[in-house]
């Protein structure tokens, strides 16, 4: 596991060089006039330049903004605990189940089953009528019991295929996150306040790729082996109730503005 760390620190390296096919394509809408070396190079240099400048906007976007600071300590907080425990699960079934890999994956598509039929019925059903807010308030708690109870995988692997299926049913949990989290800035800010979501989020993961290798023990058992998760659930469960108490203020919000909308003079006409 530890032989991963290096290439997941490397992340936001490779991260940034997604943006180059964005410097060949926007290469290519030069001045009709023959481009020459130094005109390419001047038109890249602008390019990384703008990518510099989006991701400074982020930044100070999150320094200014206490909203979007909360908003993004709740989504790193429950990041953290999830991607490192997920990145520990096939090392955990082998060294305390004793099974085989192909085992670990049998289990992953009926898991993915659940979270696809949750996922169906919270698009065509719930998020339609209730709207994000609610979603959130039903499928935040619903996530947080499931790293709950791998807590106690070591000693029952019923705990460990339980917890699966209730984190796959909370799948809608992070779209809704993202997306109603948004309502709590100006529509000129949504794209800003999902790209810094985004950013903290991807730097939660890859401290956590990096941090629960460095935790786990194959060797231990019993309440021994209870660390990685422990710690999971230590940093999901506070990042939980940040989300759900939000999701409750989203929701007075939505309320008031339905009641001030609806006793307005063109409404009342």
């Amino acid at each position: 596991l530890l032989d991963y760390t290096p290439f997941m620190a490397c992340l936001p390296v490779l991260h940034l060089l997604a943006l180059l096919p964005l410097v060949v394509v926007t290469e290519r809408k030069l001045p009709s006039e023959k481009p020459t070396i130094g005109s390419s190079a001047v038109h890249r240099f602008r390019v990384w330049h703008e990518a510099v400048t989006l991701i400074r906007g982020w930044w100070r976007m999150l320094v200014r903004s206490r909203e979007l600071q909360i908003v993004s300590c709740g989504a790193a907080l429950c990041a953290f605990g999830f991607y490192g425990t997920t990145n520990l699960l096939i090392s955990f079934t082998i060294a305390v189940f004793g099974w085989e890999q192909s085992d670990y994956y049998l289990l992953v598509p009926i898991a993915a089953a659940f979270g696809f039929v949750s996922y169906f019925v919270t698009n065509a059903r719930i998020l339609p009528r209730y709207g994000s807010h609610f979603v959130l308030i039903a499928m935040v708690p619903i996530f947080a019991s499931g790293v709950f109870v791998i807590m106690f995988s070591p000693f029952s692997v019923y705990a460990f295929a339980a917890s699966g299926t209730i984190i796959s049913i909370s799948i809608p949990f992070y779209p809704a996150y993202v997306n109603a989290m948004t309502c709590f800035f100006s529509p000129k800010e949504w794209a800003q306040a999902q790209g810094v979501i985004e950013m903290v989020v991807t730097l939660a993961q890859i401290a956590a790729y990096s941090t629960f290798p460095r935790i786990f023990d194959a060797s231990a058992r019993g309440a021994a082996a209870m660390t990685p998760f422990i710690v999971a659930t230590a940093s999901v469960l506070p990042g939980s109730f940040i989300i759900w108490c939000l999701s409750f203020k989203l929701h007075r919000r939505t309320q008031n503005a339905a009641v001030v909308s609806s006793t307005s003079p063109a409404s009342a006409q």
